[in-house]
């Protein structure tokens, strides 16, 4: 499922190249938005847990002078939990983000708002807000330090962003918060660890490999819905779950349409009330189960 994600740790490590399955915040290696859109459906499956969701996502440039780009992304979903889970009813998503892109200096800044709940739009109990800020403040020849901030209206505080980058065209190592590491091995392979997952709406889409080829994967997701009518607004509904399987990727030879299949193992899940996602004293365990997705994507 494709929910707003809080800050969440995930572990693994990805023998891959990076596909619209990757979701992570959007780095200096950016470069100038392109029109991508994307479709995922994907089920949960355990004895008491059941879900059934799809969604669809896009980033589109509007405007571009020299080396700034101004860019829209969006995502609409619609996600129907089964008898065996304690919501028993039907999630909507929508969020919609507009960006400044200033690909060559390493800057980028968003800004969004959106609502996840079984009532969209309801009050403005269920919407949030959004601000992601990046900025590269120094560059050597195969170096430069970044730093930035994201905020959403449901925490209490931002997240920051601070990382140093040496980046060659067969290492992109990014230390700090978020780490990444993406180091192609070859013209197919690549390894590739991340730590810190920040937003669903904004993707980065590095496609290296024309053939079809199979990979690990593994991590820990957290979704985040906001009940209507909630007695405390403060409040909201988390869903942790932990997935490892195996995903087939296949992409066209200029790398314009793709898609990729997941299946795997559902593991760790819990759900709970709380005003955060570490508020999960009084959580309920979520059987050990199955989780599938398809995800089919086309850039221009």
């Amino acid at each position: 499922m494709v929910f707003r994600l809080m800050p969440a740790l995930f572990l693994g490590i990805f023998l891959c190249s990076s596909t619209a399955f990757a979701q992570e915040a959007p780095t200096a290696k950016d470069s100038r938005p392109k029109f991508v859109v994307s479709l995922d459906w994907n089920t949960l499956t355990a004895m008491n847990w059941r879900l059934t969701g799809a969604s669809l996502n896009g980033r589109s440039p509007i405007a571009a002078v020299q080396d700034i780009a101004v860019f829209a992304d969006a995502e609409a979903g619609i996600y129907e939990y089964g008898e065996d889970s304690p919501l028993d009813t039907t999630v909507e998503k929508f969020e919609l983000g507009v960006g400044i892109n200033a690909y060559r200096l390493g800057h980028l800044v968003r800004v969004g708002f959106g609502s996840v709940s079984d009532e969209l739009f309801n009050s403005s109990d269920e919407m949030y807000f959004s601000i992601l800020a990046l900025f590269k403040v120094y560059e050597r020849a195969k170096s430069s330090w970044h730093i930035g901030a994201m905020y959403n209206s449901s925490n209490d505080f931002p997240y920051p962003v601070l990382y140093y980058l040496f980046s060659t065209p067969d290492l992109y190592l990014q230390l700090g918060l978020p780490f990444n590491l993406e180091w192609q091995i070859d013209d197919r392979w690549s390894l590739r660890p991340t730590t810190v997952r920040f937003t669903s709406s904004m993707r980065s889409f590095f496609i290296t490999s024309t053939r079809p080829f199979l990979r690990p994967e593994s991590r820990v997701q957290v979704d985040t819905i906001a009940i209507a009518d909630r007695p405390d607004e403060d409040e909201y509904f988390f869903v942790r779950t932990g997935r490892a399987g195996l995903a087939a990727h296949y992409n066209s030879t200029r790398a314009t349409v793709g898609m990729t299949f997941f299946a795997g193992a559902l593991f760790d899940g819990e759900y709970f009330t709380g005003e955060d996602s570490t508020d999960n004293d009084g959580a309920t365990d979520i059987n050990d189960g199955f989780v599938t997705m398809v995800t089919v994507w086309a850039r221009f």
